[in-house]
């Protein structure tokens, strides 16, 4: 991402997954680089996982069961994407 009033280039991490039995795909993104956030209005999250593709067979709570279960983990919250004000952040 490129700020163009200042010019300052940033790196955000982002890790892909598909499931291809249950034709789901995950989008892991950090959410920080230094100083600067990716989404500035969820600024206290550190990742973010985006879920997308047959969600007919996303199971919600056993998805939430096992995040919450892995220690490091301290916040887990659903965000609907038409809240996400900086969303053209995601545009390569």
């Amino acid at each position: 991402m490129e700020n163009n009033d200042q010019k300052i280039k940033n790196a955000f991490s982002k890790f892909d997954y598909e499931d291809l039995e249950n034709h789901l795909y995950f989008s892991l993104f950090s959410n920080i680089d230094g100083n600067r956030t990716l989404f500035p209005e969820l600024k206290n999250m550190n990742y973010l996982i985006f879920i997308s593709g047959g969600l007919e067979f996303f199971d919600k709570n056993n998805f939430v069961k096992t995040i919450k279960s892995i220690k490091p983990v301290r916040l887990l919250s659903e965000i609907e994407q038409s809240k996400l004000k900086s969303k053209m952040n995601l545009i390569l």
